[in-house]
């Protein structure tokens, strides 16, 4: 009878395994209940946070330590903020209480959670594992379970806009990114403004913004910020002290602070407080600037070397100027970038921002090669299948390309919030993967998005003859696509045989769980800052980023 029972029991677990449980595919989602939870005690305690003499977080309200700090190992394990670290049992021990003292737990806490952030994401090794139901889809269940979430705590402070929180300084960004680009030539400044007359996403500005008023949060408060005897006009003057003595650039500065005198935001020079009490500091704002002005400089040559016919809804800058008068104009916008980076009168900034421009070209070197077959950055024993350097020169690309100006911008706005250095650095993690995630989902959408949704034609990224991750993962299925992938597609019908490998192989689903695996390190970063309704942003924003459709 015993064996019976047995036997029944192994055919149910089997049928239930058919049916794998969500949570465990979905550890972003418990990672949202958890920071709603934390979240709900904000506006009932909006001083629960303190900051203390040598400038480390104080938390001093007991309901928000209730709600923010586990007892035991299953509790913690339960976050989901270390779905996978080996380290927890050994360090914190199975079944042990956490120390009493508040500061020691969190500060242990902070330690092990950036150490699992920083393991790096092994894309090669991603597996589906096992077939899932539809309904339980990582994505799926990913977004099922935020609804779950909201609806559980009952808090309106996660359906916060995180466009609402920086309206004022998003709203006056193109008109100051107008007046910094004046020249006095007409027609140099109709070809530098071209891409400007369209709003893009202008989604790295946003993120500049809404971490600017997390790390003010913990450095700034109302009445000090504009008490502070800080002469923020700097930010539009000359470094060199004899620019009276050189004619062009005298006559230069005074074109651009003559345009930015007539600036839309009369507070120009003067910290900007939200509705909620948030700050943005007029370096940080400048920052945003330089940001889209760097961004959207890339865009241009990009544009140039892709042939590309339409960006932003409109023709692009090749298309209506000509080769040599884009390329002068991208060069212009980085130089333009380069002299505001400059008058931040930040070394360390200027440092950041400066390599971010080196990147971009760089990545672009590496796009140019796609994967590298002889002597330098990748081999290959065979082409059979790609091995980890081949998803290591990709990422790194990416890197490069995407996420290098997501990551030293958000870094670049925690140093001139004046954060501490932990979360400086945690700043960088956070635009590191959040980039990354970004980029991926851009290449997922090349092959599942309409051209009317992205703008672009489905498979472009092909036939420009750029392999990218669901490429990389369909070849591990199909081999035949390691002759296409050197070749970069250039044969007739290259690039249409390799859609349909990739539309046939488990591409586009790994895709979607590296996409997962970068996000969850975005928003675990995330949790090391103190809760706000700017934090809260950030994390809305990241969850509406990897999935978005266009």
């Amino acid at each position: 009878m015993s064996n019976l029972r047995k036997a029944a029991s192994n055919a149910i677990q089997r049928f239930l395994d058919y049916f794998p449980d969500p949570s465990k595919y979905r550890p972003l989602a418990r990672f949202a209940v958890e920071n709603l939870k934390i979240s709900q005690s904000i506006k009932r305690n909006s001083e629960a946070l303190s900051q203390n003499s040598d400038n480390e977080l104080a938390y001093k309200n007991d309901d928000f330590l209730k709600a923010s700090i586990p007892t035991s190992h299953s509790d913690y394990t339960k976050t989901g903020f270390l779905p996978t670290n080996p380290q927890f049992r050994t360090e914190i021990g199975e079944n042990s209480l956490f120390p009493h003292n508040t500061h020691s737990y969190i500060h242990k806490k902070h330690d092990l959670i950036a150490e699992w952030i920083k393991e790096p994401v092994i894309a090669s090794t991603i597996d589906l594992k096992k077939p899932i139901d539809s309904k339980y889809d990582a994505i799926k269940s990913f977004e099922f379970s935020i609804k779950e979430a909201s609806n559980l705590v009952k808090n309106d402070i996660n359906k916060v806009d995180p466009f609402k929180l920086v309206a004022s300084e998003l709203g006056g960004l193109t008109d100051n990114i107008s007046r910094i680009l004046e020249t006095g030539n007409p027609k140099l400044s109709k070809v530098v403004r071209h891409y400007f007359q369209a709003t893009g996403k202008q989604i790295r500005p946003l993120v500049v913004l809404l971490m600017s008023q997390v790390v003010n949060g913990i450095t700034h408060n109302s009445s000090s910020a504009n008490s502070e005897k800080i002469d923020y006009s700097v930010i539009d003057k000359s470094v060199p002290k004899d620019i009276e003595f050189d004619k062009e650039s005298s006559i230069r500065d005074s074109v651009i602070r003559e345009a930015l005198s007539h600036s839309l935001n009369k507070n120009l020079y003067n910290p900007t407080t939200n509705s909620n009490g948030s700050i943005v500091l007029p370096t940080q704002r400048r920052l945003a600037e330089i940001t889209e002005l760097i961004h959207t400089a890339s865009l241009v040559h990009d544009d140039i070397i892709d042939g590309s016919d339409t960006r932003r809804g409109i023709p692009t800058s090749h298309q209506v100027f000509g080769n040599k008068m884009s390329v002068l104009a991208g060069d212009f916008l980085l130089a333009r970038a380069s002299v505001s980076l400059a008058r931040l009168r930040n070394p360390e900034v200027v440092e950041l921002l400066a390599t971010v421009i080196m990147d971009l070209v760089e990545g672009e070197f590496k796009q140019l090669k796609n994967i590298n077959t002889e002597n330098g950055d990748v081999t290959y024993s065979n082409l059979n299948s790609p091995n980890e350097e081949s998803f290591n020169y990709y990422l790194q690309k990416t890197y490069l390309k995407t996420s290098s100006l997501f990551a030293k911008s958000i870094r670049a706005s925690a140093i001139l919030g004046n954060a501490p250095d932990h979360l400086v650095e945690m700043a960088f993690v956070f635009g590191r993967n959040l980039g990354t995630a970004f980029q991926l989902v851009d290449d997922l959408l090349d092959f599942t998005s309409s051209k009317k949704q992205t703008g672009k034609p489905v498979g472009a990224d092909l036939n420009l003859g750029i392999a990218t991750a669901p490429v990389l993962y369909a070849w591990q299925e199909f081999p035949e696509l390691g002759e296409l992938i050197k070749r970069k597609f250039s044969n007739e019908n290259d690039a249409e045989t390799a859609y349909k490998l990739v539309i046939n192989s488990q591409g586009l689903q790994k895709t979607r769980l590296l996409v997962e695996a970068y996000a969850e390190k975005a928003m675990a970063s995330l949790s090391l800052f103190p809760p706000s309704q700017s934090r809260q942003a950030l994390l809305n924003l990241t969850h509406s980023l990897i999935f978005r459709t266009k």
